[in-house]
């Protein structure tokens, strides 16, 4: 269309105008389906590294637990093995349960309180352990074992059978604030030693990039991390800090997600 003096004069367009513009739709529908399945393959390949980094978690925990129901077992003392087996038992059922890789935190709560039971009878005494769980964040998904191994790192840095009840407490906090998902491991133990903090601390800056060797035999900080990462990209906020003979504090800050299966929402933000 153009103008001339006080008169509008249409020029004909080309059929050919129309056809291209016809191509190119089809030609951005055909990239926009293409791009969505190139997403939808990363979501699913981290969704299987998830549950493959979830299934190497702490085999020979499950190996200690059956020699310690062995030798119960010999001395006879059936109620003794009679908690274990019912402990290791719902523990193994929440490991294998086909849910995805996610449960509720009240589930992993219950985890957790399995898993000192067994400790206690392994080592002869008991930890002393609270549990604060704010009643709205009690059936919010979490990755299935993404708070139990600070409680096993927590042990086994900060606490020793020669301590008395006085001197170590574990605390496990979980809280739900303004959208985000607070997680606070605590205890009040020896602390985690310098050198070993300090490989934590670089993995944590490095988003996972730079790995110690360390790490190929203590696999436990590193895989959860890392879960961490696929499951929640930037959005999660992980810090570790330990002080000798004070104790060591890890605080884990996620989104709050109302389903388990919401994977492909932290996947877009990264």
């Amino acid at each position: 269309m153009t103008r001339s003096g006080s008169s509008i004069i249409l020029l004909p367009i080309a059929a050919s105008f129309f056809e291209e513009l016809g191509y190119d739709t089809q030609m951005l529908g055909e990239l926009q389906r293409m791009e969505q399945e190139v997403f939808e393959s990363r979501v699913k390949e981290k969704e299987r590294e998830l549950l493959q980094l979830q299934a190497q978690i702490n085999p020979h925990f499950l190996f200690n637990t059956l020699e310690t129901i062995e030798s119960y077992a010999v001395k006879n003392n059936g109620e003794a093995v009679g908690e274990m087996v019912q402990s290791v038992s719902r523990m193994m059922r929440y490991n294998v349960r086909n849910d995805g890789g996610w449960a509720p935190v009240k589930e992993e709560m219950a985890y957790i309180r399995n898993f000192l039971n067994i400790h206690h009878y392994r080592n002869g005494k008991d930890v002393m352990a609270k549990f604060d769980v704010d009643s709205a964040a009690a059936d919010i998904p979490i990755m299935k074992l993404s708070i139990q191994p600070f409680v096993e790192n927590a042990i086994k840095y900060g606490w020793s059978p020669s301590m008395g009840a006085e001197e170590f407490l574990l605390t496990v906090t979980v809280e739900l604030t303004e959208g985000t998902l607070h997680i606070d491991v605590r205890d009040t133990g020896t602390g985690i030693p310098a050198h070993i903090l300090d490989k934590i601390t670089r993995l944590i800056h490095s988003k996972g990039e730079i790995v110690d060797p360390y790490f190929q035999k203590h696999t436990g900080i590193y895989n959860v991390y890392r879960r961490f990462l696929l499951a929640y990209g930037d959005s999660a906020d992980f810090r570790i800090t330990s002080h000798p003979h004070q104790g060591t504090r890890a605080a884990i800050r996620v989104p709050y997600r109302r389903s388990q299966h919401s994977m492909s929402e932290s996947s877009k933000k990264k």
